[in-house]
């Protein structure tokens, strides 16, 4: 029986510092064809796929073949089994390929705000703060994120775009200053070496640019938290939880706890 209850949500400090291992190499560029722009469609209902009879259906509960990476077929049904715990979460289908879809809109100077138990993190308290992010109180920060399976990687890869009051926002410094409200985090991700975690590709599957998340050490993070030797498993209904919850951190993603059934 597989885990797949909120308590494997990682709530803690992202623990990007922790692999900081010097300068990555590798390059998460995804083989594709031309560049054109691809019109992606919503798929409303769920399961989104259902497996050529040749294989194995996989349900919600099934295991995987090789945690922590994971099969295309191993990803549609994990996304499926998400969505279902994670209604505000759509699946999407661009190019034949499935993938997670999700907006999320907070207030530019929600980070500003201070709640109780947290650090403060405005400009008296961090000297890196730049007095020009101080947007009015009515700037909407919208964010899309399309978590897309990777081939070479063979692990989700989460990429973003965002919008400030309608500017859409390239900058990668001023999206790490309006999705990631704790300087410590922000200072744990530019002390790693691929890029400061965060960079700009094209979408593999819509062939614009976006901001993504390298997937380096994606397969580490997800080894620290979940092992079969340690009596913990992880199966497709619990994956994208576990992962969302580790690298989402690191590009503002808010990931609603389930009303308990």
């Amino acid at each position: 029986m597989f885990d797949h209850s909120p308590d494997l949500l990682i709530h803690g400090p992202f623990p990007i510092h922790a692999l900081a291992l010097g300068h990555c190499s590798c390059d998460a560029a995804e083989v594709r064809p031309a560049a054109r722009t691809v019109k992606p469609q919503r798929i409303t209902s769920l399961p989104a796929l259902t497996p050529p009879s040749n294989r194995a259906v996989l349900t919600m509960d099934s295991a995987l073949s090789n945690y922590p990476y994971l099969t295309y077929d191993e990803f549609t049904a994990s996304i499926a089994a998400f969505c279902r715990q994670y209604p505000d979460w759509t699946i999407v289908q661009s190019q034949g390929q499935q993938y997670l879809y999700h907006e999320q809109t907070t207030a530019s100077t929600a980070l500003l705000t201070q709640h109780p138990g947290e650090s403060s993190d405005i400009e008296d308290d961090d000297p890196a703060w730049d007095a020009s992010m101080n947007e009015p109180p009515n700037t909407a920060c919208r964010t899309e994120y399309h978590a897309v399976f990777s081939r070479t990687w063979q692990v989700p890869v989460l990429y973003l775009r965002v919008f400030n009051g309608g500017e859409h926002v390239m900058d990668v410094e001023k999206v790490k200053r309006l999705l990631v409200r704790d300087a410590g985090l922000r200072a744990s991700m530019d002390a790693v070496g691929f890029g400061g975690a965060l960079g700009i590709q094209d979408h593999p599957l819509l062939n614009v640019p976006f901001l993504y998340l390298h997937p380096c050490h994606t397969a580490t993070l997800l080894r620290s938290v979940a092992a079969a030797e340690h009596g913990i498993v992880v199966g497709t209904s619990a994956y994208m939880a576990a992962w969302l919850s580790l690298t989402g951190q690191a590009a503002g993603v808010v990931l609603h706890t389930p009303p308990a059934e």
